[in-house]
């Protein structure tokens, strides 16, 4: 407890001694900044006076002055020129140079990025092309011609050669007992593949009255710039036996094909070619004419006109057809 007590007042004289100390540090202090004021105060009456002799010499050298402000105006405007300059003799002597450069680069790129892209073409398209003739060589063997057939549903058949197609109509033509989709899919790729040879084969079918081929030929001459061939039509509608028959058989696929149904509508260009081949056909005084005597088609299993009251609802164009006159007229005012 003792040791405590003395302790305390150990710290109590320590500290009273260093309030001492600080307590004369501020006085000196106190003191130096009051003789400093006195300085400042002497100093500033000495600049006043120098100022007014400053303001006399000032007033005096007017025309000194005058000429520096001249010599740094005309400095200013060296450095402007030089500013100006600098980015001028950059772009000439060292953008322009690059930018040929960067075009030759460009250029070149280019170039390799053309042959690159060319060769890969010719290398994909030599490689299709090798597909494709082993493709047509499978017809040697009919067991395989679903192969050959489901390899043109999917594929585009535009690399064929006229030989190739000579053989795909030869083998149509040896093969008539083939299933039906699969004379579908090789008609469609002959019908479509453009060679001479092809209208020649499908006018020929008419000629011959090759009737179990008659849809293909149909097909052929739709889809083949059929205006052009409305001669020929006509020509082979008037001499056959079933004209009549074979004359709504080509505004089926026509309709099929251009016009559409209720639930599968053709966009409106696209009927309007329909209506133009419709009324090629139902407006056409020759034709009208050769089938005059020819029996009238049904509707298989009934004894009315295939084209119907839906179907003359669907595309009242037809009554103004001179067909629809003849042959629609009466049965159409029934349902009026």
């Amino acid at each position: 407890m003792s040791s405590f007590g003395q302790n305390s007042n150990l710290s109590s004289d320590k500290a009273i001694e260093e309030f001492e100390i600080i307590n004369e540090k501020l006085n000196n202090r106190i003191v130096e900044q009051d003789s400093l004021l006195k300085e400042i105060k002497n100093e500033f009456g000495q600049l006043k006076r120098e100022n007014e002799m400053s303001k006399t010499a000032l007033e005096l050298n007017s025309n000194t002055f005058g000429t520096i402000s001249t010599y740094f105006s005309v400095i200013a405007i060296l450095l402007s020129i030089i500013f100006i300059a600098i980015p001028i003799i950059n772009y000439f002597l060292v953008l322009k140079p690059n930018q040929k450069i960067v075009s030759k680069v460009e250029n070149l790129e280019t170039e390799v990025l053309e042959k690159i892209e060319g060769n890969f073409e010719n290398y994909f398209e030599n490689l299709r092309k090798k597909k494709t003739q082993s493709i047509i060589s499978l017809l040697d063997d009919r067991m395989r011609i679903s192969e050959v057939t489901n390899y043109f549903l999917i594929n585009d058949s535009d690399n064929l050669e006229e030989k190739d197609i000579i053989k795909l109509i030869n083998f149509v033509n040896d093969n008539p007992d083939i299933e039906s989709f699969d004379a579908s899919i090789l008609n469609s790729t002959i019908i479509h593949s453009g060679f001479n040879i092809v209208e020649k084969h499908y006018k020929s079918i008419f000629e011959i009255e090759d009737e179990e081929n008659y849809e293909y030929g149909i097909k052929y001459l739709v889809a083949e710039n059929f205006s052009e061939h409305i001669n020929y039509i006509q020509k082979i509608i008037t001499a056959n036996k079933k004209g009549h028959h074979l004359l709504i058989d080509f505004y089926k696929h026509i309709s099929e094909t251009y016009l559409g149904h209720w639930d599968d509508k053709k966009a409106p260009e696209k009927r309007e070619i329909g209506i133009s081949y419709v009324k090629l056909l139902f407006d056409n005084d020759k034709v009208l004419e050769g089938i005059k005597d020819d029996e009238i088609p049904k509707t298989f299993g009934l004894e009315k006109h295939p084209i119907n009251i839906n179907v003359i609802n669907q595309n009242p164009f037809l009554r103004e057809t001179k067909y629809y006159e003849i042959y629609l007229k009466e049965e159409d005012k029934k349902y009026k």
